[in-house]
């Protein structure tokens, strides 16, 4: 078993609290905390980065109003740190989803037999990948000596062997699972050790496990039996 990590920095991301503008309504009451710009295309938080109000996804510099969003009426803006979320668009089930199907392409593509989805499997891959998440670690071994031999015995999944895979990286894409799912499986077929276990003819089935970390980078585990 291997493990690797690609981290793609980005440069909308920074340590610690984020500011984003808060409109608080003198006349009509009313009080927005979630900021958005009016670019339809873009659903971005504004926030404040490098003395600029930006958008949180696309980057473009945005002029805060000074008036309400709701009545109209000039009001007070005043800012506060918030958790920023930059992680994907879609949902962790269906990058999963999108990481299994990219998996078997790559297996078909080079005439091996696709693997069966197992979902016992992935909730061994999933409590992985959180635990990589939580207690801030990448690798197969825990902090507290806990191996995929482990995880798979307290899942109750006895069919050895096993076989793991692990990866973090912070997508380039948001919105589209198959392009999120290709970076993934691109780095272990790029990666000899992942490469063997991905491709080897020993495994029937797979689960894998995807964890959005809170600086927008992923976290997924790929188990194989």
């Amino acid at each position: 078993m291997y493990g690797s990590v690609r981290r793609n920095a980005s440069p909308d991301q920074a340590d610690g609290d984020l500011l984003t503008p808060v409109f608080e309504c003198d006349a009509c009451g009313a009080v927005r905390t979630a900021s958005r710009h009016a670019d339809p295309a873009c659903d971005g938080a504004v926030i404040y980065i490098d003395e600029e109000w930006r958008c949180g996804k696309c980057g473009d510099r945005i002029a805060v109003s000074s008036t309400c969003p709701d009545c109209g009426t000039e009001t007070s803006v005043t800012v506060r740190p918030v958790a920023v979320d930059f992680g994907p668009d879609v949902s962790p089930s269906t990058l999963e989803r999108a990481i299994h199907e990219a998996v078997n392409a790559a297996r078909r593509d080079r005439g091996l037999a696709a693997l069966t989805y197992d979902p016992h499997l992935a909730a061994v891959a999933l409590d992985h990948s959180r635990a990589m998440s939580v207690d801030d670690f990448f690798g197969h071994e825990s902090p507290e000596g806990g191996t995929p031999a482990d995880r798979y015995d307290r899942y109750g999944y006895d069919q050895p062997p096993c076989g793991e895979n692990v990866a973090h990286i912070t997508p380039t894409a948001l919105r589209d699972a198959a392009t999120i799912a290709a970076e993934f499986v691109d780095g272990w077929l790029d990666s000899p050790g992942h490469r063997e276990n991905l491709l080897s003819e020993s495994w029937a089935v797979e689960g894998i496990g995807v964890r959005f970390a809170a600086d927008g980078s992923v976290f997924a585990t790929q188990n194989f039996a």
